[in-house]
């Protein structure tokens, strides 16, 4: 056949047969090529894996709670206390007393609540009402009349600079800046730990059982009075207890309008066993109550009674325990009437 008739042949037979369909829009005949992501969807996954990166860290800090460092959680210094109407309020401080028939010869420490006159400042003009630990450090300038007995151990040339508080792994801290004068201590060992119980047991008693860190200029203390003591980190009511008095009254003693006495405090006496009577002529023991923990380990112990009768005049309350030997009060602890809290 010639090439002619096969063209010829050829041309017949493709107008013979069937059109292919045609292809639907999208569909490539050729190599296929990788779809073009959008950049609304390449935000999306983007945004998908930030979720998945935060999740752990969401519930790492939901399953702890609150924790933090001094460094992110500092709080403002705390406000003055709004003064109310009257002049003047009950401020506690804690005060020192040396103790009768004490085997150990460690003082006490006992909240008393002299009245302050809200108008009173300190040498650098601050208002005493604004702290406790003010007023402590201001007994001596303010020439106010201690009850008999009583004594502090906190130098006069001592200062209370700033007060703050800071929560830390879920305890608060009270910070108590200091002077200077702070570091030389009260002028012996046994002094020194005592001015630090009373420092301590007075920032903390409207906020148990929170520590304290003492600063001075802002700075840690790394030897503090007589024995270099190092203060850099925070110390609480626990801190210098075996330097104290085996009883101690932790809470001010209040009698409330009913005229029911409340005295609460710590012991750690033999068989846990606290004693207490009024100290007037002819007086036997009011009474007794059990510390929680005694003989070797410190116990919280409670007192209350009916006084509405008034029977026991202005007498002295005392607290003690009997000795392990005959009996005899030891360890006694006198809180006169002058040191009640009246509510």
């Amino acid at each position: 056949m010639s090439d002619e008739k096969m063209r010829e042949l050829m041309s017949r037979m493709a107008e013979m047969s069937p059109k292919p369909p045609d292809f639907p829009d999208g569909v490539l005949t050729a190599k296929p090529v990788r779809p073009q992501r959008s950049g609304a969807w390449v935000f999306a996954v983007a945004g998908l894996a930030v979720l998945v990166l935060a999740l752990p860290f969401v519930f790492w800090g939901g399953g702890r709670g609150q924790v933090a460092s001094p460094s992110d959680t500092t709080l403002p210094e705390a406000s003055p206390t709004t003064a109310p109407e009257i002049s003047s309020r009950w401020l506690a401080v804690f005060l020192v007393q040396d103790v009768d028939s004490s085997h150990q010869g460690n003082p006490t420490i006992v909240p008393v609540s002299p009245v302050v006159d809200w108008d009173q400042l300190d040498d650098q003009g601050r208002p005493l009402g604004d702290s406790e630990v003010r007023l402590l450090t201001n007994l001596d300038r303010l020439g106010l009349n201690l009850s008999d007995g009583f004594r502090s151990a906190v130098p006069s040339g001592v200062e209370l600079l700033s007060e703050s508080r800071e929560l830390v792994e879920g305890e608060w801290i009270v910070i108590l800046d200091m002077n200077e004068e702070f570091r030389n201590g009260a002028g012996g060992a046994l002094a020194d730990f005592t001015m630090l119980s009373q420092l301590i047991y007075t920032a903390t008693q409207n906020h148990p059982p929170g520590r304290v860190l003492f600063t001075i200029e802002g700075e840690t203390i790394e030897d503090f009075g007589m024995e270099g003591l190092s203060l850099v980190d925070p110390v609480g009511r626990d801190s210098f207890l075996d330097h104290l008095n085996l009883i101690i009254i932790t809470e001010p003693v209040t009698v409330d309008t009913d005229g029911v006495l409340t005295v609460r405090g710590r012991a750690n006496v033999f068989e846990a066993n606290v004693l207490y009577r009024f100290d007037h002529e002819d007086s036997d023991v009011i009474g007794h109550v059990t510390a929680t923990c005694g003989t070797g380990c410190w116990g919280e112990f409670e007192i209350t009674m009916d006084i509405s009768s008034g029977s026991y005049g202005d007498a002295d309350l005392l607290v003690y325990t009997g000795s392990g030997e005959d009996g005899s009060p030891v360890n006694v602890v006198r809180i006169p009437r002058s040191a009640w809290i009246q509510e």
